[in-house]
């Protein structure tokens, strides 16, 4: 009896302890979306030109390739300029879907541009590529900063399936 009410105070005083104080996360001040709107508008006329020959849209700007593989991205760090728009083509080598992204890269760092045949939905963090495939996705580079790149998919990230984006001034 002594022995459970002994457990039973170390558990009543484990509990009532207080936590260790918050310490807040340094975060680039977000601006304002019509100065985001404006950035954007103005990045996409340097890097979308309709081909004179056919009438289509084409994307003249940068492509980086990355390829997900089994728990990894490769590279692992991604170089952009902030106020640019860029394509990356993702290449999914393994036998199971993959995702690129991560919650504070798409609000802080990038956001998708739904531009030539890309559809990325408002909110989503995360872009699935399906196995053996390969998927575009255009990108407007925001807030300079390093941003977290992961895989969404249960255990990938724990496995070393991260990355990082770096946005230069």
């Amino acid at each position: 009896m002594r022995l459970a009410f002994f457990f039973l105070i170390v558990l009543v005083a484990g509990c009532s302890a207080a936590p260790p104080p918050a310490v807040p996360l340094e975060q680039p001040p977000l601006r304002p979306a019509d100065e985001y709107r404006a950035l954007r508008e103005q990045a996409l006329q340097g890097v979308v030109q309709v081909n004179e020959v056919t009438g289509q849209k084409e994307f003249v700007g940068a492509t980086e390739y990355v390829i997900l593989s089994d728990f990894q991205f490769s590279p692992a760090e991604l170089h952009f300029r902030s106020g640019t728009v860029v394509r990356v083509r993702l290449s999914n080598t393994a036998l199971v879907t993959h995702y690129f992204g991560g919650e504070e890269f798409f609000r802080l760092g990038a956001e998708p541009v739904n531009l030539m045949g890309s559809f990325v939905p408002r909110g989503q963090h995360h872009i699935p590529v399906a196995p053996l495939t390969d998927r575009d996705i255009f990108l407007f580079i925001k807030d300079p900063g390093v941003y977290l790149l992961d895989c969404f998919v249960p255990n990938h990230r724990a496995a070393g399936m991260v990355g990082r984006l770096v946005v230069d001034p």
